[in-house]
């Protein structure tokens, strides 16, 4: 699961318990003496985690030296293809790869909502700018009005 992009530095039981729960390996250890299939999964994602610190900061470089781009809609593959056509990809471990892949996907997401989220907001304000000069054009025709009613 873990070369197959299932199972990532972060990764949670919740997602990876519905693809295991039918499987004749899972269920043959339900119920024996040793590690649960929980601390297992656990124990792998603190290994993964660990390779990943590890070489991190290595692959990141390295795909910033390509000038690599993940955007909020880039799909592994489209990653994997535009790294290949720049750099030589053989040397960094696949998953460490992946998971790379799956922290700058995360962060193209979230910066492209809060892009769309500071957009609207602007948006908002401006309208209500828009809202208070057109009420207060109101408010300097009433006075007008009043000061007439006066004399």
């Amino acid at each position: 699961m873990v070369r197959d992009g299932k199972i990532s530095p972060w990764s949670m039981w919740k997602d990876i318990y519905p693809i295991v729960k039918d499987d004749p390996r899972y269920t043959s250890m339900l119920g024996q003496g040793g590690s649960t299939p929980l601390e297992l999964f656990f124990e792998v994602i603190f290994d993964l985690d660990m390779r990943y610190k590890r070489e991190r900061k290595a692959v990141l470089d390295f795909l910033k030296e390509l000038r690599a781009e993940v955007g909020p809609d880039t799909t592994y593959q489209m990653f994997v293809d535009q790294v290949t056509r720049v750099g030589n990809i053989e040397q960094i471990d696949p998953v460490v790869l992946r998971a790379a892949f799956e922290k700058l996907s995360l962060k193209a997401k979230r910066e492209h909502r809060e892009r769309r989220a500071g957009s609207v907001k602007e948006r908002e304000h401006r309208e209500g700018k828009d809202k208070e000069h057109r009420d207060g054009d109101g408010d300097r025709d009433r006075e007008k009005d009043r000061s007439k009613d006066r004399r």
